[in-house]
């Protein structure tokens, strides 16, 4: 015998044919309190006339009561929209929002009946509370967000909020701090602004401070000062940023005064103790860039005597003394870094230059003795004083021959060559081939002997000779001194050599603010730079420096690197200048422009535009290596390579072809092995058999043996994200219902899963989150604890939504499942019409193939049972039904069932 439909049910109900007889019929019903009959009374009325603005209403009104706030919202929708001035529905409406916890949705709809009726009391009573609500769940979502250092979905919470309480500080304070962290630092100013207008004591130094330190990192001191000034009780962490800032602006009087205060300061102070250490370590840390190495050591000590256990500060001390060439003191350093940390590297490699350094003072000594030529205290390279010994003026004068007297035997090139030099050329020459580093004391002698330079040009050619040492040693701070010199000293502002050196100082200083991390200050001063190597077509100069300006532009906003770098094109119009081909810096910057393309594709995953940009990278660095045979461009060629291969590996992995990911993260480790990155080549190859496992992932031993291979690369790569990443995965896919023997085995896989995924960067450990409450659902369930299930189903479905994760199939499971469980709570609280309503709406969620499964078999029975037995009515007619589903059930051998 065929089991009844619904449908049959609901036609056999009643014999009444029209509209208004289910209507009246449908209001009995409700007047005697069995909703059910109502319903399906209301529902016959809709299938004749599907327009029904009262049945529309009442079908909602009735869903509402049964807790099936989905289905009601629906029918009242429609109702209002064929009806718009039915308050009644909005009620209903605004309250099936607010049982789902859509506030922000409730308020919507109070406000449309407010637009209907604006003296409806009830809905401005209800707008307070549910306002309340949302603003309760607005700020402590974001406060949830803040906590948990999710600041961009924190700022959303917090916006939401203040768009419906304006006047909250404390809000603008949380948000200020989002941004500040964030290094959005105008937003941040703009935030804490508003906090101190709206609560002006709470809060006060702490926002003053962070003001001050958003200004500080906007290099803007003069404003740091200023609002740091305003805190009553000076802080170290104040004081530090204020002299900092006069540091910055070149008051280096101010600055010291500040920083010996926190220097005497002692844990009276706001912060504590040890935090006075860390502050003195940056001030000498800051000194040390600064090459005032007294300073550094003098402020490092203290943070030593502070934290003396802080190996970081013994190893920064040991450098700077390495630096000063106090060898033995910076050896004790190390030495004192060693003995806390044997495997310290930075340790290892300065001690091994200072026994060389220590090696070779004592060879010098023993070949050369103390002479005054190789030794004195008198000779000091970095003096201006003429207080040198004779025989190395007379060493001097020997290596500069006279021009006029300048004679060669053999050699006629060498001859012509001086005779096309003038006096001037010549000797600037013959300085800087004969006399070299040692003799630049002895320069001003000799040229103040030669009357064809006067002096200024004298100490200029001297300078020059400086600035190579500095070059040499990589002393940019010396080399931005030394360049601003000679500009000071050079007579001719319109000449091409003051030019040519303005833009070499303009250019070093800005490699100098690149350095120091003040990468949008280095862009103008390159850019100065730049432009004159432009005008004075110097092609290769202008290149490199347009290099350099890209360099700097990475770490303020990568993502710009490519309209960056189109816009310098444009703006000096490189492919139109001829001959462009024959400099190497206008591949390197074409590669670039790929090579950041490429990168800003793959991370927002248009595969196909990154792959696209990796074949032109590969293409301008072979036409690079090819022309100039650098080994810089093979290796660019063999980067853009691997990466083509990487990200088609993903994209693969994203379309869920794991057998070519597979092959194609194969082919980008071998040429990661190719460069002679093997780690890189380790990791590759780790991807790669995870690509392969998951081909295999029905065949258990099959899965594993693949891992283990992907786990073993991980391992050789010795990188801690990608080891844990491997591993959380294995047991993650351990934990499919493929694979286990019981839902107990499964949940013990998914907490080792969490526990590796949670120490590697690569995974969102929100999916694991959910998969784990989901399946302790499903154990409660099994157990019967219904309430329990009911409550970890819920926290899978808050994961889901907070943490966004984009796993559709899995919502679909954690929606059906939780109104099965809300199903089995309300008929175990004895509700049978609401319990009816949740099993017809977790019935609707099984769709195609679903609809054949034993499971929804079992479940629509039941529904269809239930329906009977809550009509109440058992006459011949119902238990013949009742009979016939049982049959139904035993056809199907749906055994849970037809024994009741």
């Amino acid at each position: 015998m065929k089991r009844m439909e619904i449908g049959e049910f609901m036609g056999k109900i009643s014999e009444h044919k029209t509209v208004g007889e289910y209507i009246i019929k449908g209001r009995e019903y409700e007047k005697d309190g069995t909703l059910i009959s109502a319903l399906n009374c209301y529902l016959s009325a809709l299938s004749l006339d599907s327009e029904h603005r009262f049945a529309l209403y009442r079908v909602g009104a009735i869903y509402y009561e049964l807790g099936n706030y989905e289905s009601a919202i629906y029918y009242l929708e429609e109702a209002i929209r064929l009806s718009p001035n039915q308050l009644d529905a909005y009620s209903y409406l605004w309250n099936c929002y607010g049982k789902l916890g859509d506030y922000k949705k409730a308020v919507e709809i109070i406000n449309k009946a407010l637009n209907v009726d604006s003296n409806y009391k009830k809905a401005k009573q209800m707008k307070t509370e549910m306002t309340n609500k949302l603003n309760e769940i607005y700020l402590i979502r974001g406060l949830e967000c803040f906590k948990n250092k999710n600041y961009n979905d924190a700022i959303s919470y917090f916006k939401d909020y203040l768009s419906i309480m304006p006047d909250c500080g404390k809000c603008y304070y949380y948000m200020g701090t989002c941004y500040f962290v964030l290094g959005k630092y105008h937003d941040a100013i703009s935030n804490y602004t508003k906090c101190v207008k709206l609560c002006p004591d709470e809060y006060k130094t702490m926002i003053l401070k962070r003001i001050g330190m958003c200004h500080f990192n906007l290099n803007d001191y003069k404003n740091t000062i200023q609002k740091l000034s305003l805190i009553d009780n000076q802080d170290v962490e104040s004081m530090y940023y204020i002299g900092m800032s006069y540091l910055k602006l070149g008051d280096a009087k101010k600055a010291e005064s500040l920083f010996k205060k926190i220097i005497s300061c002692n844990s009276n102070i706001c912060l504590l103790k040890g935090d006075t250490g860390d502050y003195c370590y940056k001030i000498g840390k800051e000194y040390y860039l600064l090459k005032k190495y007294n300073k550094a050591i003098e402020y490092l000590n203290k943070s030593i005597e502070l934290k003396p256990k802080n190996t970081g500060f013994w190893s920064f001390k040991g450098k700077v003394c390495y630096e000063m060439g106090n060898y033995h003191e910076s050896e004790k350093c190390f030495k004192k870094v060693l003995s806390k940390n044997k495997n310290d590297s930075v340790a290892i490699k300065y001690l091994e230059k200072i026994k060389k350094k220590l090696h070779s003072k004592t060879s010098s000594h023993k070949k050369y003795g103390k002479s005054k030529e190789y030794g004195s205290k008198d000779y000091n390279l970095a003096d201006n004083s003429t207080n040198i010994n004779t025989k190395s003026i007379a060493k001097a004068q020997s290596n500069i021959r006279p021009y006029n007297n300048y004679k060669t035997k053999d050699n006629n090139y060498k001859t012509t060559y001086y005779k096309r030099l003038n006096k001037s050329q010549y000797y600037e020459h013959m300085v800087n081939k004969k006399c070299g580093n040692s003799f630049i004391s002895t320069l001003k002698i000799q040229l103040s002997k030669i009357g064809l330079v006067n002096k200024n040009l004298a100490k200029a050619l001297i300078l020059e000779q400086k600035v190579k040492e500095y070059y040499n040693k990589r002393d940019i701070n010396s080399m931005v001194d030394t360049y601003e010199k000679i500009i000071d000293l050079l007579p001719n502002k319109k000449s091409d050599k003051y030019k040519i050196v303005k833009a070499k100082y303009m250019y070093f200083k800005g490699i100098y603010h690149i350095i120091n991390k003040q990468y949008k200050v280095a862009i103008s001063d390159i850019e100065t730079a730049t432009n004159i190597f432009s005008e004075l077509k110097l092609i290769d100069c202008m290149l490199i420096s347009m290099s350099s300006q890209i360099f700097a532009m990475k770490y303020i906003n990568e993502s710009k690197v490519p309209d960056y770098i189109n816009k310098l094109k444009m703006q000096y119009e490189l492919d139109s200048i001829s001959n462009i081909e024959k400099y190497e810096a206008y591949y390197n910057i074409n590669i670039d422009y790929y090579k950041h393309k490429s990168k800003i594709c793959r991370r927002n995953k248009d595969y196909s535009l990154a792959m696209l940009s990796s074949e032109k990278e590969m293409k301008w660095a072979e036409k690079a290596y090819n022309k100039f045979k650098n080994k810089n461009f093979k290796k660019a060629m063999l980067h853009a390579t691997r990466m083509y291969w990487n990200t088609l590996a993903k994209y693969n992995e994203s379309l869920r072809l794991y057998e070519d990911a597979y092959k194609c993260y194969m082919d980008s480790g071998n040429i990661a092995k190719e460069m002679g990155n093997l780690r890189m080549a380790y990791e590759e190859y780790a991807r790669a058999y995870r690509c392969k496992a998951l081909v295999n992932f029905k065949d258990k031993d099959e899965f594993i043996k693949y891992v283990d291979n992907a786990i073993e690369y991980a391992l050789k790569s010795k990188k801690d994200e990608v080891i844990n990443y491997i591993y959380g995965f294995k047991y993650e896919n351990l934990a499919a219902n493929i694979h286990c023997d019981s839902i107990d085995e499964a949940i013990g896989n998914l907490k080792k899963a969490y526990e590796y995924y949670i120490k590697s960067d690569e995974y969102n450990t929100a999916v694991v989150r959910v998969k784990y409450h989901f399946l302790n659902a499903k154990l409660n369930w099994t157990k019967q604890k219904y309430e329990e299930a009911l409550s970890e189903i819920n926290k899978a479905q808050q994961i889901y939504n907070e943490c966004s994760v984009k796993k559709r199939f899995l919502l679909a499971r954690i929606s059906s499942d939780k109104l099965l469980y809300e199903f089995y709570v309300l008929l175990k609280k004895g509700e049978i019409s609401s319990s009816i309503g949740k099993l017809r709406d977790y019935l609707d969620t099984f769709v195609g193939k679903g609809k054949h499964s034993k499971k929804y078999k079992f479940f629509n029975t039941l529904y269809l049972g239930m329906v009977l037995l809550a009509e109440g009515d058992y006459n011949y007619e119902t238990i013949s039904k009742i009979d016939e589903l049982k049959a139904c059930a035993k056809d199907n051998e749906l055994n849970n069932l037809y024994k009741y």
